[in-house]
């Protein structure tokens, strides 16, 4: 599924992307291969926690990324205590 890089802190290192349907996914940026604000990635939200190729649209590039359970958010959910906002797998595929 195909995110946009909003956010990237290098001293974490953390970066975040969203998808067109609300979708937040959280990761390791790579430190071989730069990434920067709004580029697009090609993000396999099926394949969870394990190591991915991620395709960096922007720049055709690949890089290697764990893309774990806990670290995509449906933003369409509220947020609450104690409530999870993983995405249904209808949802991970673009529904």
């Amino acid at each position: 599924m195909k995110a946009s890089v909003v956010k990237l802190n290098f001293h974490l290192p953390t970066a975040q992307a969203v998808t067109a349907n609300h979708i937040a996914v959280a990761f390791r940026p790579p430190a071989e291969i730069s990434i920067s604000l709004l580029d697009e990635l090609d993000i396999d939200l099926e394949n969870l926690d394990t190591e991915q190729d991620v395709l960096n649209l922007t720049t055709g590039k690949r890089f290697r990324a764990n893309i774990a359970t806990n670290n995509i958010h449906d933003l369409t959910f509220p947020p609450a205590h104690g409530t999870s906002r993983f995405p249904s797998l209808a949802r991970r595929r673009g529904g």
